[in-house]
């Protein structure tokens, strides 16, 4: 893991330093919110770090390495679309997501092989992580491979995408005890869609009224709207223009929506209609080698 110095005036990077993450294959990671600590999901073991954050902003050596237990999840998923075979990861422990409630009490890391989310208290003193007193919860769907997660602003909404299953489970999360109950299961495809797609990533607006989230393989960003309960509904899908969108995310305004399309080597950029949530293709292309994910400072 790289740290880098950001030049305010132009963008410009520097890096400072690089440090282990304490396993293979680090798939994502997230500052705290007390931005004391680096978290890491590594995707290949399943092991979860903890790296501090230097006065500077380079890293430490981890504090704390975490592999998180359970059985290994089902090939197929359950809810999956008739005809699917998004089979990706049930073949061993592989972390995939770790970021904190919006509170900063509790870390959530989602397990697409252990077809669970694990949650963990974070001692900000020492850096270490250890399991909640309620420490994990099951894929919303059986074989469903929960992958990535947002939390709605009011901070008691959970939204899980499940990768092979193509679904978003939505629970109700209590922030005093990291309790969580499983509200709907919703499906991020067209009514009538047959065959493979890997749902991916997912954000939400910052008024909470619309969730975003990509379909891999049918190329396309499931659109839903939140109600009153925080129950969504798929209201429709916005084809890509490019192939497998790994990340779709809104910009920090929330006026614009970008889809990386991993595939196809591009960055496709979408207005948003703040009050319906549609979008609009702008016909703007950003070439990019292979777009995996984007981040605002």
């Amino acid at each position: 893991m790289t740290s880098y110095a950001v030049d305010p005036a132009t963008g410009a990077l520097a890096p400072l330093n690089t440090v282990g993450t304490g396993g293979t294959e680090p798939a994502h990671c997230e500052v705290h919110s007390s931005g004391r600590h680096l978290l890491v999901a590594n995707y290949g073991d399943g092991r979860l770090a903890v790296l501090p954050i230097q006065h500077d902003g380079s890293l430490g050596d981890p504090t704390d390495v975490v592999a998180p237990v359970g059985a290994v999840g089902p090939g197929m998923a359950s809810g999956a679309p008739p005809g699917s075979f998004a089979w990706s990861g049930h073949d061993g422990s592989h972390a995939h997501m770790i970021a904190s409630d919006p509170g900063g009490r509790y870390v959530l890391s989602t397990d697409l092989g252990l077809d669970a989310v694990f949650v963990w208290t974070l001692d900000p003193d020492r850096g270490t992580l250890r399991p909640a007193p309620a420490p994990s919860f099951p894929a919303a769907s059986v074989g469903g491979g929960p992958r990535h997660f947002v939390f709605h602003p009011n901070g008691h909404m959970l939204y899980v995408v499940h990768e092979e299953a193509s679904q978003i489970g939505v629970y109700r999360f209590d922030p005093a005890t990291a309790a969580v109950a499983l509200l709907q299961v919703v499906g991020t495809l067209p009514d009538g869609f047959a065959g493979s797609s890997f749902a991916s990533s997912i954000t939400i607006s910052r008024d909470g009224r619309h969730v975003y989230s990509g379909n891999r393989l049918h190329n396309s960003i499931a659109i839903l709207s939140v109600d009153a309960g925080g129950a969504l509904r798929l209201v429709a899908t916005e084809w890509t223009r490019g192939d497998y969108p790994n990340q779709v995310t809104l910009s920090p305004s929330g006026a614009f929506l970008f889809a990386c399309n991993r595939r196809s080597d591009q960055v496709t950029t979408f207005r948003v209609d703040a009050s319906s949530g549609m979008l609009n293709f702008t016909g703007q292309y950003l070439a990019v080698g292979s777009p995996n994910m984007i981040g605002f400072a």
